[in-house]
């Protein structure tokens, strides 16, 4: 569900006039770049320790350089086409993650991190997707992958694989970054099912499916430029990543990005940050409006 303020002549008619501008973009990596030329020094994402204290941040220009930086190791490898997992908490890094592997032609695998206390729950479905896609890379945190290696459980896949702490890269690698030459049906990423029922299952997204769908997201939700989001919803779920992280950078508009434990703990957070930062979108599932109200 989202929320936008009243519609007026500005913002009924800048969607559309944006809209003509975004048709030369035929990927996101064209996209990325665009903001980073155009508008270097913006925020593009924040943040939100605990649900309320500014934390780690990203410019335009900030994101493109960790991407490229990023892709560029990944280029080194030669991983063009490979499929990785990207396991991360909650916040901006993962952005960078999803990003550089679009600049370097990898596939990206957004799932959710593992939790310490459930390792024998949440590993194999890890091992589950791994097997299904058949990925190679892992990028991610040292915690996280400390808490993985050391985990004692006996998977083969994970042996195979190449970890990746992203945290840890040169940035100075992002000046030899190459353009990976991709057109707009590339693969950008795979959205893999919870996996609660039944083995999670696969849906394969190119770059004109992400662009073609976030057009019409501007278009029919009354996104702008001038409109930041406040999103609390996980990068794993498709919700959470296509609305809550992709779409601000398709508007061109802030991004918040909050826990959602921390919105859990403290819905009334959640509604905090929209007042702080003048949000004029975000997008939850029904429960946490009734979270909101019962608190």
């Amino acid at each position: 569900m989202v929320y936008s303020p009243p519609q007026t002549a500005q913002t009924q008619t800048a969607p559309d006039s944006t809209h003509h501008q975004r048709a030369q973009f035929s990927t996101l990596i064209e996209l990325l770049q665009h903001r980073a030329k155009t508008q270097p020094n913006d925020l593009a994402y924040q943040f939100l320790v605990d649900g309320k204290r500014e934390g780690a941040a990203y410019t335009y220009a900030e994101l493109d350089q960790w991407a490229r930086a990023i892709a560029a190791l990944l280029q080194q490898q030669e991983t063009k086409g490979d499929r990785a997992l990207l396991l991360y908490p909650q916040g901006i890094e993962v952005v960078a993650a999803f990003c550089a592997s679009l600049y370097a032609g990898v596939i990206a695998i957004p799932v959710p991190p593992p939790d310490a206390g459930r390792m024998k729950r949440t590993l194999p479905r890890l091992r589950e997707i791994i097997k299904d896609a058949a990925a190679t890379i892992v990028l991610s945190n040292a915690h996280i992958i400390e808490l993985i290696q050391s985990s004692g459980l006996d998977f083969p896949e994970f042996a195979a694989m190449r970890w990746i702490d992203t945290e840890t890269v040169d940035l100075a690698l992002a000046k030899d970054w190459q353009d990976p030459q991709i057109d707009k049906d590339v693969l950008a990423y795979l959205q893999y099912t919870s996996g609660s029922t039944s083995t999670p299952k696969g849906v394969m997204l190119s770059h004109y499916n992400l662009l073609h769908h976030s057009d019409y997201l501007q278009r029919g939700c009354g996104y702008h430029p001038t409109g930041p989001t406040v999103t609390w919803m996980p990068y794993f779920h498709d919700y959470g990543l296509v609305e809550g992280l992709i779409q601000p950078l398709y508007n061109g508009a802030p991004c918040y990005i909050m826990a959602p434990l921390a919105f859990v703990k403290r819905p009334l957070r959640w509604l905090q940050a929209i007042q702080k930062y003048g949000a004029t979108h975000s997008q939850a599932p029904n429960f946490a409006y009734d979270l909101c109200v019962r608190h």
